[in-house]
């Protein structure tokens, strides 16, 4: 497993999506429709560029995290992993009306590769970050084929530790519905400068006038284990807990996410017993 991790850090892995709920978004009223609901600038979106937003409850707190993708006929693929509470496709359905706007599962399959080949259609940034993603539509076979000169297949869990490595905030691990995008450091996914969007005016609130309640923190302990859910102490108090967790193939010791109180985000923290965790910058 540490190496499937090196190797999606040194470029040399791809990583086949199978936990996305996939959804097309097309009609006239499409990218406008859908501009107005999410957090990013989904009007400006270009054919294979990928755009990462928030939808929020009216009351500002996240509803779900996905990817927007431009598709070259105009319409959009909506990319969200299926391990979030809510299908976002049941979400937005409440939202369309009178709109010309049709929302159907897409059976694609999306393939996160190290760079952006010239002979294939890509989109970019890939839903991992670096390199870009495919869209294939068969099976197994398809993707062998695509992917044959990368040569590392990661799995889930190789690309879930490289997130937390990297303090990469996950929606259903480090935060939940209860959760503000300023709380996990999401606020560049939104774009203030445009017009609405469900639960613009909380969100700016909370930019403008105050804080959020909680923080969430990349951390470091020199002895593992540690597990999500442990909690995290100040002065022998509890001010939260391990979100998200993993060993470090490179540095060695453990790496995780902890979501605290925000009077807690620069004190000294530990684990209950006693294991002091450290920031990373």
């Amino acid at each position: 497993m540490d190496q499937q991790v090196l190797a999606l850090e040194e470029g040399r892995a791809f990583f086949v999506h199978e936990d996305l709920r996939l959804t097309r978004a097309s009609g006239a009223d499409a990218r406008g429709w859908l501009h107005d609901l999410v957090t990013a600038h989904v009007a400006s979106l270009a054919p294979h560029q990928v755009r990462r937003t928030l939808l929020l409850t009216p009351k500002g707190r996240v509803r779900a995290d996905l990817h927007v993708l431009g598709l070259p006929d105009g319409s959009v693929l909506l990319a969200q992993r299926a391990d979030q509470p809510e299908d976002v496709r049941e979400v937005l359905t409440s939202y369309v009306l009178s709109s010309d706007v049709l929302l159907e599962r897409s059976e694609l399959l999306i393939v996160s590769v190290p760079s952006d080949d010239p002979a294939q259609e890509a989109w970019t940034p890939s839903l991992i970050g670096e390199g870009s993603d495919l869209l294939l539509r068969g099976p197994a076979d398809a993707v062998e084929a695509a992917v044959m000169d990368v040569p590392v297949r990661a799995s889930s869990e190789a690309v879930e530790r490289r997130r937390i490595l990297r303090g990469e905030a996950r929606f259903g691990a480090d935060l939940g519905p209860d959760s503000l995008p300023a709380e996990a450091g999401l606020e560049h996914l939104i774009d203030f400068g445009k017009g609405c969007f469900l639960g613009q005016e909380s969100v700016a609130k909370v930019r403008n006038l105050g804080h959020p309640p909680r923080v969430l923190l990349h951390l470091r302990c020199d002895v593992g284990p540690v597990v999500a859910g442990e909690p995290v102490l100040t002065a022998g108090r509890k001010v939260g807990e391990i979100t998200s967790a993993t060993p470090d193939p490179r540095a060695g010791g453990w790496v995780s996410l902890a979501r605290v109180r925000r009077e807690a985000a620069a004190a000294p923290v530990v684990l209950e017993d006693g294991r002091p965790l450290s920031p990373i910058p």
